[in-house]
């Protein structure tokens, strides 16, 4: 059966998902200019790649600049709170690992004290420079921009399929490879879930819960990498018998991360990215 054409907005809610996330990355910048907590900066940056994920399919289907300008302006804000980010995540994995409180750790939450009042002053800045004013005037005009684009169903089908293949070549790389690849691997699940959720929100309920799932233990592992490279960049300081055992409680830690994600790739039904494909697939209709 072909695909009827409709407007996105009419049929996925899209229009409004974007003005709640545009809208909420104004209320969490006024949050941050006060306070950038561990809370606000994360809530932060979910917003504005909720927002830049509908700006990145947006681009491609409506000529008008402001998406770009937009993703852009989201960019920078969010490459520039990356590292306190990262930091703030670091301290806290630290206090959970720490069980014995030795010299490692208060080597390992002294370093991460002095690295986070820098990743500080330098959000401090992008924080104080971000536009709201341009921001504020395109989540007034963007979300109308979508309900005057009409977009095939099976459209949204092809364009979900391209971002689950972008995540699933980083899937096939070994376990034990470059953590690179599944740093890669983490970033392109987030944005096809947030495709999905904004854009094919039927098939996100189902599938929400392990779209979750495999971000969240791919980010966590990614977490104990980031961590043992601050490790690592201490160890000729610290005691060696105590960095190994540090070392081996975050390979540990990191392990069980990626047994779960693999648990929740590979259902008793197969494979959830063949699974997945062959919904959209189904969508997308002839000729995919």
């Amino acid at each position: 059966m072909a695909k009827k054409r409709r407007q996105s907005g009419e049929a996925t809610g899209t229009e409004s998902r974007l003005a709640l996330s545009m809208a909420q990355v104004l209320r969490q910048h006024r949050q941050a200019k006060k306070r950038a907590s561990e809370e606000v900066i994360h809530d932060l940056r979910v917003a504005v790649r909720r927002s830049r994920t509908v700006a990145s399919t947006m681009a491609a289907l409506d000529p008008n600049a402001a998406w770009k300008k937009m993703g852009k302006a989201g960019k920078r804000l969010f490459d520039r709170l990356g590292e306190l980010r990262d930091t703030q995540v670091q301290r806290i994995w630290v206090e959970v690992l720490d069980v014995r409180g030795d010299e490692v750790g208060e080597r390992l939450q002294a370093h991460l004290r002095g690295r986070q009042r820098r990743c500080h002053r330098r959000a401090r800045r992008a924080i104080q420079h971000f536009d709201r004013k341009s921001w504020r005037r395109w989540s007034r005009s963007l979300p109308r921009r979508i309900d005057q684009v009409r977009i095939e169903d099976a459209m949204l089908a092809r364009l979900a399929v391209a971002r689950l293949g972008a995540a699933q070549v980083h899937h096939r790389v070994p376990i034990d490879g470059d953590s690179s690849d599944y740093h890669r691997l983490r970033i392109e699940v987030k944005r096809f879930r947030y495709f999905v959720e904004n854009f094919l929100p039927e098939r996100y309920v189902a599938w929400k819960e392990d779209l979750k799932k495999m971000q969240d233990m791919l980010g966590e592992a990614h977490d104990f990498d980031v961590l043992l490279a601050t490790l690592d960049h201490l160890a000729p300081s610290a005691d060696e018998g105590a960095a190994k055992e540090w070392r081996e409680r975050i390979m540990s830690e990191r392990g069980r991360r990626f047994d779960e994600y693999g648990q929740i790739s590979s259902k008793p039904e197969g494979s959830i990215w063949k699974l997945w494909r062959e919904d959209l697939l189904a969508d997308a209709g002839p000729g995919e």
